[in-house]
């Protein structure tokens, strides 16, 4: 089970990579834009995420979250 801060980091670190982001430098919003990027992002790396700090989530829902982040 994830602390208070882990939950927070991991919720914090979702919406900076989210499409829609207006905390960073242009820059950075560029390459979010990206087209492959985003899709990287939006298939692979968020949905891992989501599942780690969802609150039913199973072991399966867990070793699933390590798959796709390996």
């Amino acid at each position: 089970m994830l602390n208070k801060a882990e939950l927070k980091v991991i919720q914090n670190t979702i919406r900076r990579l989210e499409a829609n982001n207006d905390r960073c430098s242009i820059q950075v919003q560029d390459a979010l834009n990206n087209r492959n990027l985003r899709i990287y992002l939006d298939s692979w790396i968020l949905p891992s995420l989501r599942l780690l700090i969802d609150e039913q989530r199973t072991s399966r829902d867990l070793k699933l979250a390590v798959d796709l982040s390996s």
